[in-house]
């Protein structure tokens, strides 16, 4: 069995799933059926083993959500290759890293990334560039060009064991990671959030984040598809609440999930709850929980609706512990308890599990914890031990099993939904003319949970614009520390390390507005 049983079950003659009824959606446009679903994907699978795609091969998708991505994915699982899916956000720099280290040998770009994807391919490894779009540059295969050919049906390759989808994280050390997520995980994942929602053929969602992430398609939209549900994503480009609610009440959504730094617009909507379709039964937190009192607002505006808190990452599983809508009130900071199937457990520094209310290292264990990372031999070794990942989140576990987070490991910053490791800011800073030192650390922000701010030791004057327009130049602009600020002296211990947690402390006043 593998991710193709998904569409493979519609064709079954057993008719386990009809292929009239509608699978997925973007936006507000009309759904696409589950047998429209299973031919895009069949046309798309074919064209791929045309170019010679097989068997593990990795097959790179820059692309915005659409069915279309959806259809790829599916299309790459069913040749048992692997899915590496480029967060669009990054520079063009950053996207030759993650390629060249997953040794992709196909890339299928949407047309609005001609000029990145131009700018490095003399150094890419690729073996065809495939363009989507009304044109294509004389380097790259028109996509049109591309799918040209006979459509036959292409048996499902692979099995639960083999990985069907490669997903980079942000390094702590400066190198960004690929997740490997097997089939095995992704199905797992799905039937795991199936049985915690009670989901089947009634189930429509959505799931407006972006389709390089979990967040966008393991979560929600997976599941929906694997109950033979509708799954509704949202286009990536021109993302706002109220577009969202609209595709809501236009599918009859009845589970979405909504970031938390969409929960402010959302609470503020006129007359909420008739905006919403009557059937809502689920609203997500997406990214972060959604803080007491908004939360409370929320709850206040939309009394029949249940809302979810919870907490997970992409190693281990996407979503680990939910908090369930009974339990906000008693639990408000806590992220609940283990999903079906999935494991808790909080250590001290030797590994062992500590006792309720004491603070420790969070590790997880489910079927849907990643086999490991792409070729990081070490970095396996570290986090993922005996079936259990190792999250780097520091947490603890009360007596009734619930999970409350304490703080990040490793410096993390969570904004806005993305993960930001400093480490690779920070050595970019420090090749800056007159920086001598810098520590970037997250401090509160309305909108986004948390953004970056750097503080530096200067030597000499220094433009602390162009450092930003340099830092913009060279990341993803969510990576961008939003505040730079000089300072005498970095608090440091007795060996020299910078104090992260004191500066947050002591230097937040220069900041607040």
């Amino acid at each position: 069995m593998s991710v193709s049983w998904i569409t493979d079950s519609v064709a079954d003659p057993s008719k386990a799933a009809d292929s009239e009824a509608l699978a997925l959606a973007c936006g507000s446009e009309p759904a696409i059926t589950y047998g429209e679903l299973r031919a895009r994907e069949m046309s798309f699978a074919n064209a791929l083993r045309r170019a010679g795609v097989g068997m593990g091969d990795r097959v790179a998708l820059l692309l915005f959500n659409s069915t279309d991505f959806v259809a790829y994915y599916l299309a790459i699982a069913r040749l048992g290759a692997i899915s590496v899916r480029l967060n669009w956000r990054l520079t063009a720099a950053e996207l030759s890293f993650q390629l060249d280290d997953s040794e992709a040998s196909l890339l299928v770009f949407d047309s609005d990334f001609e000029s990145a994807i131009g700018e490095i391919r003399g150094a890419l490894r690729l073996d065809r560039l495939v363009e989507r779009g009304e044109t294509a540059a004389e380097w790259a295969m028109p996509e049109a060009q591309f799918l040209e050919g006979g459509t036959e049906e292409i048996a499902a390759c692979g099995s639960l064991d083999d990985p069907v989808s490669l997903m980079y994280t942000s390094g702590t050390t400066g190198l960004p990671k690929g997740a490997l997520w097997t089939h095995g995980n992704t199905l797992w994942f799905a039937a795991m959030q199936a049985m915690k929602w009670t989901m089947g053929p009634d189930t429509v969602t959505m799931s407006p984040g972006p389709m390089f992430h979990a967040g966008g398609l393991e979560v929600l939209t997976m599941a929906a598809l694997f109950a033979h549900g509708t799954a509704v994503a949202f286009p990536s480009r021109g993302v706002r609440v109220p577009a969202i609610v609209d595709a809501i009440r236009v599918h009859q959504v009845n589970q979405a999930m909504f970031y938390s730094f969409m929960a402010e617009e959302l609470s503020n909507l006129p007359d909420l709850r008739k905006l919403l379709p009557a059937g809502m039964k689920y609203i997500n937190a997406g990214g972060d929980i959604y803080g007491d009192s908004m939360l409370r607002k929320l709850k206040g505006l939309l009394p029949e609706v249940k809302f979810v808190q919870q907490y997970g990452l992409t190693e281990g599983g996407a979503i680990v512990t939910v908090l369930d809508h009974e339990f906000t009130s008693d639990y408000p900071q806590s992220v609940g308890r283990p999903m079906p199937l999935a494991e808790v457990k909080v250590t001290d520094v030797e590994g062992v599990v500590v006792a309720a209310d004491v603070l420790g290292e969070v590790w997880v264990r489910s079927p849907a914890v990643s086999v490991g990372y792409w070729r990081r031999p070490e970095a396996n070794a570290e986090v993922f031990v005996d079936g259990w990942c190792r999250t780097g989140d520091l947490g603890s576990l009360n007596a009734a099993g619930f999970l409350t987070l304490k703080g990040r490991a490793k410096d993390m910053i969570r904004s806005g939904g993305e993960n930001i490791y400093p480490a690779e800011i920070e050595k970019h800073i420090l090749d800056f003319p007159g920086v001598v030192e810098t520590a970037i650390i997250g401090v509160p922000d309305e909108k986004y949970g948390e953004v970056g701010c750097c503080y530096l030791e200067v030597d000499r004057a220094v433009d602390l614009e162009e450092l930003k327009n340099s830092c913009i130049a060279r990341f993803a602009k969510y990576k961008v520390p939003k505040y730079f600020l000089v300072v005498d002296e970095l608090p440091r211990t007795s060996t020299g390390k910078v104090r992260k947690a004191v500066l947050k402390e002591y230097h937040y006043s220069d900041i607040r507005t």
